[in-house]
């Protein structure tokens, strides 16, 4: 806690700290005080520091147990990097898209907006994985 509070205008010591709060490393688990951090990170956070962020919630914690409070932080969060033009928050974004997640209905139009501005900056190969994946499903679905 002391490296948040002394540079509390540091993304990055508040980001490690929250991940100490989420996996109990050293201190008890909350998922409050984790949360609590990383919306103050959020301020000044850059857009892979975001994504990191929302890796923590989606991927090491919400995946094994639901928390919509924090899925829904992911999103936002996710969708800040995204609007920035950073490719891992828009293949991210797509991806809640398609499966629904973040309080984000499933939206198979969006998913391939976000997946397809992914691919726009280069190579991502997760993004080809991903349209090709969409583009299957909807041909399954037009059968």
């Amino acid at each position: 806690m002391r490296a948040a509070a002394a540079k509390p205008d540091y993304a990055k010591p508040q980001i490690e700290i929250a991940a100490a709060y989420l996996k109990g490393w050293g201190v008890e688990e909350s998922r409050d005080e984790a949360l609590r951090l990383l919306r103050a990170a959020a301020s000044l956070a850059t857009p892979d520091d975001l994504c990191e962020m929302s890796h923590q919630i989606e991927y090491e914690v919400a995946g094994s147990d639901p928390w919509p409070e924090g899925m829904r932080e992911a999103e936002t969060w996710y969708r800040r990097a995204a609007e920035q033009g950073y490719a891992t928050g828009q293949f991210n974004l797509g991806e809640m898209y398609s499966k629904g997640e973040g309080g984000l209905q499933k939206n198979y139009e969006l998913a391939k907006f976000w997946f397809s501005k992914a691919a726009e900056g280069g190579d991502f190969p997760p993004t080809e994985y991903a349209l090709r994946a969409y583009w299957d499903e909807q041909q399954s679905k037009s059968k």
